[in-house]
């Protein structure tokens, strides 16, 4: 049988709505580990994510989700900006062991939610 790329191929793929979310939180706070438990992926030795990791979710046969896993180190945190305002939401991820790191964690979430493009964004800490 025969289908021509330009119409019929499309009507039999089911259309999925995109949803990026940012997964964001100091470096070593464990967002590389959550993606891997969200996608049933075994956490054997991660390496610190360096830019950018993308894993893709379907749920509901409605929905695409994509986390972005954008590195959290100081020098890194600020292209976090840029993504912001095409992110339907945010989970920031705090390594709850890290006491040494409670104040920078506190400075950089405050300064996260200070931002305009974060404004009405679900976020899950």
């Amino acid at each position: 049988m025969f289908f021509c790329k330009c119409c019929c191929g499309k009507r039999n793929r089911k259309m999925l709505r995109s949803v990026p979310i940012l997964v964001l939180g100091l470096d070593n706070a464990g967002k590389s580990s959550i993606i891997k438990r969200i996608l049933g992926e075994p956490i054997i030795s991660l390496v610190p994510t360096v830019g950018f990791n993308r894993a893709r979710v379907e749920y509901g046969n409605k929905y695409e989700v994509f986390l972005y896993d954008l590195g959290g180190s100081e020098d890194f945190r600020t292209i976090w900006k840029q993504y912001l305002g095409t992110a339907y939401g945010v989970i920031y991820v705090i390594d709850s062991n890290d006491f040494q790191r409670t104040e920078e964690n506190r400075q950089v979430f405050e300064e996260l939610l200070s931002d305009e493009n974060m404004k009405f964004k679900p976020l899950l800490l």
